[in-house]
């Protein structure tokens, strides 16, 4: 039997009962029977509550569980009602988000968990056409997403939106168009901005990973991938160099250094799988064999 709680919701309070009580599942089985001037409702004030908390700082940190709850409903919202039902939801998302860097933060945390829902979960939680339709959707608003993280990673200097982008960012370069990734500034910007910076090293080398792992690519992106190798090796160099033992800096090291090892594994194994052949010729065998050596290393740690 269907919960009347949820069919029949006058206060915001009965809101928060759904945000509290299984919120993801009571949406997924019963939302199609809400009329629809309920359901509209129940998306407006949570779209209003999300703001509202996202908006101040000192709100969002210390209801920062509560907030989690919001953007995971309003996710799940977004997978019922967009984008047929919600056409305006990316243009007014990225509206929103150059208003304030704190509510930006949180709208990060919306896409990527947006992205995970549909390309990454989305097998046994909706039918092949709903997916494609999502799916669809994304690619032909992707063109704003991107400006908005490049925007960001431009000209912000908040260390925690950066960082929230740049998990964001990664979450979408396994499916976005190529030329966003080899016809823009976006590897120079990770390669030359990011990765020399230690706080935000370790989320830069994910994207590099995505992006490196990219395979069965048309022969033209070659030169785009060798340039990328290379470039990466020389920022490689300035943190340790192809002869240095990892093991004592691994197992006596921070969490971080730990992490960045294990994803320097995963960047120089994908990237040499994906694309060994592009990197066989006169100009590259030098950055070939260097990168062999770092997999050496990288190989010798337990």
């Amino acid at each position: 039997m269907i919960s009347c709680r949820f069919l029949f919701i006058p206060r915001p309070s009965h809101v928060l009962c759904i945000l509290c009580n299984n919120s993801q599942q009571k949406i997924y089985y019963r939302w199609k029977v809400l009329p629809q001037e309920q359901r509209e409702g129940i998306k407006n004030y949570v779209v209003g509550k999300v703001i509202t908390v996202s908006s101040n700082e000192e709100v969002a940190r210390t209801e920062r569980v509560f907030l989690s709850k919001l953007n995971l409903t309003l996710v799940q919202i977004l997978k019922q009602e967009w984008p047929h039902n919600w056409p305006t939801f990316i243009p007014d998302l990225v509206g929103s988000s150059k208003t304030s860097e704190v509510l930006c933060e949180n709208n990060m945390q919306i896409l990527k968990l947006l992205s995970e829902e549909v390309f990454d979960f989305s097998r046994d939680q909706m039918v092949t056409q709903k997916v494609k339709t999502m799916k669809e959707s994304l690619n032909s608003e992707f063109a704003a997403i991107y400006h908005l993280c490049e925007f960001i990673l431009e000209h912000s200097q908040r260390p925690s939106l950066l960082k929230v982008t740049l998990q964001t960012l990664q979450r979408f370069l396994t499916w976005i168009p190529l030329g966003f990734i080899f016809s823009t500034n976006l590897v120079d910007t990770l390669l030359n901005k990011f990765f020399p910076e230690q706080q935000f090293r370790n989320d830069t080398l994910d994207c590099l990973t995505e992006i490196g792992s990219l395979s069965d690519l048309e022969p033209e992106y070659d030169p785009s991938f060798r340039k990328l190798f290379s470039g990466f090796l020389v920022r490689l160099g300035s943190i340790f160099s192809p002869e240095t033992n990892l093991v004592l800096p691994f197992e006596n090291g921070s969490e971080e250094d730990c992490i960045f090892i294990q994803r320097l594994a995963l960047f120089l194994s994908g990237f040499l799988k994906s694309h060994l052949k592009a990197l066989e010729t006169p100009d590259t065998q030098q950055s070939l064999i260097t990168g062999l050596f770092y997999l050496v290393r990288v190989s010798e740690v337990d």
